[in-house]
């Protein structure tokens, strides 16, 4: 089954409960999920501990595969170095939870650019950040997938296509609504980016 064949979601959005959350999507028929929190606490904020004993159970009682992890790793300010280290320890625990459940795949983003700022300029900055995430989840077979938002860096699809031409290896999440944000023309973005795209929003 390909990435283009499995329909997943942000259970969150349904409930904090993770219970309500896997009763619901079974309901619908639904075989995968995207973590991005439960029980009112973040998937980065959960030890590996947590996840075998607490999350995997129920996820496995459910019949419920994980497609990927919906984190905020890159969506703290370029320029906050301290909020950058933080963000390289938690990608290491989140790298060994994503293999605790079966999950090939950390969504993430490409850093805030200060407002009015020219983003062009922190490019240099942006692809040595990335780098550092990069070595770290191929150290755990893990792969990442950047999602186009408004504010980060790769909010237009030519920033888009840079970072994914630097890391071929680091694959992308293709957000339309995102892209209507920024006043970029979706169809247009999808042409530039179809080969790098192994996620897709339907919202």
């Amino acid at each position: 089954m390909s990435v283009y064949e499995k329909i997943s979601g942000f259970a969150d959005e349904i409930s904090q409960d993770f219970d309500q959350q896997l009763k619901t999507v079974t309901d619908l028929g639904m075989k995968y999920i995207c973590i991005r929190s439960a029980e009112h606490k973040g998937i980065a904020d959960y030890t590996p501990e947590e996840v075998r004993t607490v999350l995997l159970p129920k996820l496995r009682a459910a019949g419920v595969g994980v497609s990927s992890l919906g984190t905020a790793i890159g969506k703290v300010e370029v320029d906050d170095e301290e909020g950058f280290a933080k963000q390289l320890e938690q990608l290491e625990t989140l790298c060994e939870t994503a293999r605790l459940l079966d999950c090939s795949f950390i969504r993430m983003f490409s850093f805030l650019i200060p407002k009015d700022a020219d983003a062009d300029s922190y490019t240099d900055v942006v692809l040595d950040k990335l780098r550092q995430f990069i070595r770290i989840a191929e150290k755990h077979d893990i792969v990442l997938l950047h999602e186009n938002e408004k504010g980060i860096y790769g909010d237009i699809a030519s920033r888009c296509l840079d970072l994914h031409k630097a890391f071929p290896q680091m694959r992308g999440v293709f957000d339309p609504a995102n892209y209507v944000q920024c006043g970029q023309d979706t169809w247009s973005a999808w042409e530039e980016l179809n080969p790098y795209i192994d996620y897709l929003h339907i919202k």
